[in-house]
């Protein structure tokens, strides 16, 4: 009962937004759509009548909409950005856990390579004439630690500690589509939490 009221809230809430924010329906590659905030948006985007793709690892399935990438060899099909308006990045390595030398590896290189590979992807299909934008999330970790008496904006210095390194290589991996012209967004974020 607990679940059922949580999505039915959860749905009014989708239906309330859509109804004071019409848009004109899109076409979105998702990556990261099996996380925590993947799952809630390809939910209220595809309930507000956007197409949603999600990027997958595994073998992807066309009639689900799914577009495969393989993190091994770092690829993707760039023609499968063809007809996508928007191009949204959740996707990486869970940050919580122990900060060991391995566990940061995985969260750098899953982060950074993920965000290159669309980016250049993006930057490959910028001249087809299609206006296309990347919204790729991020972290407020790239403030550092220590830095409460700072007014912090988007255009402060990342800070310092292996985190904010990270955190700014990741926002840097952008960097191809916004020289070919893409317009891009990234989100920096703090923790995620969800009623569910």
């Amino acid at each position: 009962r607990r679940l059922l009221a949580y999505r039915g809230r959860t749905l009014a809430a989708d239906l309330d937004f859509h109804a004071a924010n019409p848009s004109e329906r899109r076409t979105i590659l998702l990556a990261g759509a099996s996380g925590l905030v993947g799952t809630q948006l390809a939910a209220l985007l595809s309930g507000g009548g956007h197409a949603v793709r999600r990027l997958v690892r595994h073998t992807a399935d066309a009639a689900r909409g799914e577009v495969r990438w393989d993190p091994a060899t770092a690829s993707f099909d760039p023609a499968a950005l063809g007809d996508v308006d928007v191009v949204i990045n959740l996707a990486g390595h869970p940050i919580a856990g122990r900060f060991t030398p391995a566990h940061l590896r995985l969260v750098r290189e899953s982060r950074v390579d993920a965000t290159r590979l669309l980016a250049t992807g993006l930057a490959s299909r910028a001249g087809d004439g299609r206006p296309r934008a990347l919204i790729n999330a991020s972290a407020s970790g790239y403030y550092g630690p220590d830095r409460e008496d700072e007014p912090l904006t988007e255009d402060a210095p990342a800070g310092d500690g292996e985190l904010a390194a990270i955190v700014a290589a990741w926002e840097e991996a952008t960097r191809p589509a916004s020289e070919a012209g893409v317009r891009v967004a990234v989100v920096r974020t703090g923790i995620v939490q969800s009623p569910a």
